[in-house]
């Protein structure tokens, strides 16, 4: 299983946009194939930083994501609203619970 943390940081006038539109693809983005967990966080002093942690059954269902259509129309967008461009960290589980 395959674990994602990723950063998103938006421009100051544009965090309220971008947290919507990340929003809205949150129902399509947890229906995908293989996509185990997807969830948003927004930093409680900084609402332009946004994190997700995702899990994803394994590496071709976490790049898969990027193909969908809503992911496609959320990246045209991004350029204009990030001050930075976004992080990503994938990792391993070494100690399952």
């Amino acid at each position: 299983m395959l674990k994602v943390l990723s950063h998103v940081r938006a421009k100051p006038e544009s965090a309220a946009t971008l947290r919507e539109l990340f929003r809205a693809s949150l129902p399509a983005t947890r229906a995908e194939p293989g996509c185990i967990r997807y969830v948003m966080l927004e930093h409680r002093r900084d609402p332009a930083l946004l994190a997700f942690v995702e899990e994803w059954a394994d590496d071709a269902a976490f790049k898969q994501h990027f193909t969908t259509p809503h992911m496609i129309a959320l990246a045209a967008q991004l350029d204009t609203l990030v001050a930075e461009p976004p992080q990503m960290h994938k990792y391993e589980e070494i100690d399952p619970v």
